[in-house]
């Protein structure tokens, strides 16, 4: 009983902990794609100067 009231928040911990873990990689992901996509749009920019 005891040992189940121990384990218990920890699971709940672990579980909070999951989803902001997937919040996170999901901004990482779109914080790269928009990195790439300006990349993309400064190498058009110099081409169009050369």
């Amino acid at each position: 009983m005891l040992k189940e009231e121990i384990l218990k928040p920890i699971s709940h911990h672990e579980h909070c902990h999951h989803k902001v873990f997937r919040v996170e990689r999901k901004q990482k992901s779109r914080i790269s794609s928009l990195l790439s996509q300006l990349k993309q749009f400064r190498n058009s920019i110099s081409k169009q100067r050369d």
